[in-house]
């Protein structure tokens, strides 16, 4: 009787471990999910702001040549009337 027991003790105890390692190995797994998750969240936010930087960017860009040819008309502008 009592290595019976003993013998049902061990078999629950080897079943206890193995639910808790399925338990935990499932919880990784999870956890590995929304960390993939989150590493795409913030993969889309920088995309999202390199657009908004690269726009911001053309738009400097276009002021400047704007302020450029004003520049040019100014100095045309200025050695015409001085002559």
């Amino acid at each position: 009787m009592d290595r019976q027991r003993a013998a049902l003790g061990g078999r629950r105890s080897f079943l206890q471990k193995a639910h808790v390692a399925k338990v935990r190995s499932n919880i990784e797994a999870k956890m590995d999910e929304q960390d993939a998750k989150a590493a795409a969240l913030d993969a889309d936010l920088a995309e999202g702001y390199a657009l908004d930087a690269i726009s911001f960017a053309q738009g400097a860009i276009e002021e400047a040549e704007a302020a450029s040819l004003d520049a040019v008309y100014a100095r045309a502008n200025a050695v015409a009337l001085s002559s």
